[in-house]
């Protein structure tokens, strides 16, 4: 069995680190297997929602250069960032597919760094998360200080961050990191339920969700509203197109 676990099942990819001996550190093997599972899952047609996970008991703990524990890891510093958009840090985000992070542990550096990549992050009660790079002096890595300023705020991750303080899977609720807590025995559950229903709504409408989305993070409003309209009038083409083909079904 390898460093990574890559599976589909009724349209929905999961992705498994799967080193669990060191709650899924990332060493420069795995972050090279993650960046090209990353890559097949956006292009796999089987698969129409991807969702990242943890063996064992930890979902991340950030990088392993020196093998330190579950409070985060120095990151490999000479590590280079793949060509623009075949980053699993940004795929995650940016692919057309929706996205579900699994935390079925404790998450650190950049193990929130990916959390935060994706669209929707459903947790453990036993799950746990800490920015960890102030202990280190370190400013950050896999989109950890983009991602949660766009999602908590700037206040918010300036405290996360550098107050580093851990927190647990219902003060992440609370505090905004996850959409969801699930009972440890009851999270695959959770996440498989979900993941279900997601795959019901056609891929051509996720994809021009998340187009509209990701712009909108970005784009000046006015420009962000014209993508809007636009792509809302080709998903309506599209949701008209189906219906014929299936007969006004």
């Amino acid at each position: 069995m390898g460093i990574l676990l890559y599976e589909v099942a009724d349209s929905v990819c999961t992705i498994t680190l799967n080193r669990p001996e060191v709650l899924n550190a990332l060493d420069p093997a795995l972050i090279n297997a993650l960046d090209e599972a990353v890559q097949r899952a956006a292009a796999d047609a089987e698969a129409r929602v991807v969702v990242l996970t943890g063996a064992g008991r930890g979902f991340c703990s950030g990088g392993d250069v020196r093998g330190v524990g579950i409070d985060g890891d120095v990151p490999n510093t000479d590590r280079k960032i793949p060509p623009r958009g075949r980053s699993a840090a940004q795929l995650l985000h940016d692919m057309p597919k929706p996205t579900i992070a699994m935390i079925n542990g404790p998450a650190a550096g950049a193990g929130i760094g990916l959390a935060g990549a994706c669209d929707l992050r459903i947790a453990a009660e036993s799950a746990t998360f800490l920015a960890a790079f102030a202990r280190w002096g370190l400013a950050g890595d896999y989109g950890a200080t983009y991602y949660w300023t766009k999602i908590l705020g700037v206040g918010k991750t300036r405290a996360l961050f550098m107050l580093n303080e851990k927190l647990d899977a219902r003060q992440a609720l609370e505090f905004g990191v996850v959409h969801k807590v699930a009972p440890d025995g009851g999270l695959k559950a959770e996440v498989e339920a979900l993941a279900a229903r997601l795959a019901k709504t056609p891929a051509r409408g996720w994809s021009l969700m998340k187009d509209s989305l990701n712009k909108a993070e970005h784009l000046a409003i006015t420009d962000a509203l014209e993508n809007e309209l636009n792509n809302m009038t080709l998903s309506s083409q599209a949701r008209a197109e189906r219906r014929r083909t299936d007969g006004g079904a």
